[in-house]
């Protein structure tokens, strides 16, 4: 089912096209008197110019979600629960076990429509953004559970859970489809359920949302085992707008070099940066000032270790350090700005891999590990430009880095 593009090319909500529109027009504007007699040829050639790239981009990027079974992932879900077909996705109902599904690939920016159909108590997210460590929190969980009649709140049918309410609530009963549209252009999120819309918002412009990942996997999560249905599920992926850099290549440490040498080693393997056995520093080719970063993170217990920014090009100053120790009693754990402002609050679960964001602005950052605030200042007084370094800083002792990603906002 093609997903219908409800909104008119050139409008304010639809920033995408408004750009796309504004560009050609653009080229169509006399320069001069003589070409005032060719702009209405000029207009003419443009907007068919427009329509047939829009109708191309528009037929290119539609997905069939259901055409391909390999398009999907179980995440920490039994074998033989999901039955995926041209015709719908189908999760058997069982009692108290979840299961997920997630996207193969990663989007940042999508228009998506499906419908669902839900047993009785089941209770559904629909997962946006979803990282790949588990911890889903740190992207967008839309609550679509048979919670019939029941006021919206912050955990019920509508609602980014735990977040924002739903500004209403129109599930349909147990084994009645449902409608759903979701379209996330980042900062505008759009949801309507049923032909009704439950969230309309600019993520930005909440302290609680704009830190969410802007990147990841969708899925669906069924928490309690009761099952549920999909159809008629449809993807347009729309562009990227983060503008962000894939610092590390997976193969070597191309782009990277260790400074301040010391008796730590760093290799890939298995498409992964491993720090090893003792003190190093391995620094990133590009200085910046302003930025987003993103990583996964794993260790070995009470591995010592950190991620520095502002590291500076000459190597007389490290800049500030995010410290990462998964010993949650110990006087600087995982997510510290080091000497800063203590984490608290966070995961520390050594041997299992962890979402590190760090988001620097002038002499304010702030720091997640799995989507939870570890720590925030607005104290930082090393204000310069410089490199992101990655620290090894124990012996017999190992931490891994992996997808590390990086947004400049200088």
């Amino acid at each position: 089912m093609p997903i219908p593009n409800k909104m008119p090319l050139g409008s304010d909500s639809n920033p995408a096209w408004s750009r796309l529109y504004t560009d050609f027009s653009s080229m169509i504007q006399p320069k001069r008197e003589g070409f005032l007699l060719l702009q209405p040829y000029m207009n003419l050639t443009c907007a068919i110019l427009l329509t047939t790239f829009c109708a191309s981009m528009a037929h290119s990027e539609s997905i069939d979600l259901l055409e391909d079974p390999d398009a999907w992932l179980l995440e920490n879900t039994s074998e033989g629960i999901y039955s995926i077909q041209e015709t719908g996705i189908r999760a058997k109902r069982r009692s108290y076990e979840s299961a997920t599904i997630l996207s193969r690939e990663d989007f940042e920016n999508f228009r998506m429509a499906f419908e669902f159909k839900l047993r009785k108590d089941c209770e559904l997210i629909f997962l946006m953004h979803a990282p790949r460590n588990g911890a889903y929190g740190a992207g967008l969980e839309l609550v679509l559970s048979d919670h019939v009649g029941k006021t919206p709140t912050p955990f019920t049918a509508g609602a980014l859970f735990g977040l924002r309410p739903g500004l209403s609530n129109p599930i349909r009963r147990e084994n009645e489809w449902n409608t759903c549209e979701v379209l996330m252009d980042w900062p505008r999120l759009r949801v309507t359920l049923n032909d009704e819309v439950i969230q309309d918002l600019d993520l930005s412009e909440h302290e609680d949302l704009r830190y969410k990942l802007r990147r990841g996997a969708f899925g669906y999560r069924d928490l309690l085992g009761w099952g549920y249905e999909l159809r008629n599920m449809s993807l347009e992926p729309l562009p990227d707008s983060e503008g962000s850099l894939v610092m590390f290549n997976g193969k070597n440490l191309k782009g990277w070099k260790e400074v301040r040498k010391g008796d730590a080693t760093f290799t890939v393997r298995d498409g992964v940066i491993v720090g090893e056995n003792g003190n190093g520093y391995l620094q990133y080719k590009q200085s910046n000032y302003d930025f987003d970063l993103r990583l996964y993170y794993r260790t070995t217990p009470t591995a010592n270790g950190g991620v520095f920014f502002r590291w500076k090009s000459d190597d007389s100053e490290r800049g500030n350090e995010i410290q990462i120790l998964d010993v949650g009693q110990a006087t600087s754990p995982s997510g510290t700005i080091y000497n800063v402002e203590r984490a608290s609050g966070v995961p520390m679960r050594p041997g299992e891999w962890h979402l590190m964001q760090v988001s620097v602005r002038g002499s304010h950052a702030i720091t997640h590990l799995d989507g939870i605030r570890a720590a925030e200042t607005h104290e930082l007084v090393n204000l310069w430009p410089g490199h992101i370094t990655l620290q090894m800083h124990k012996e017999n002792s190992t931490i891994e880095f992996k997808d590390l990603i990086l947004v400049v906002h200088d």
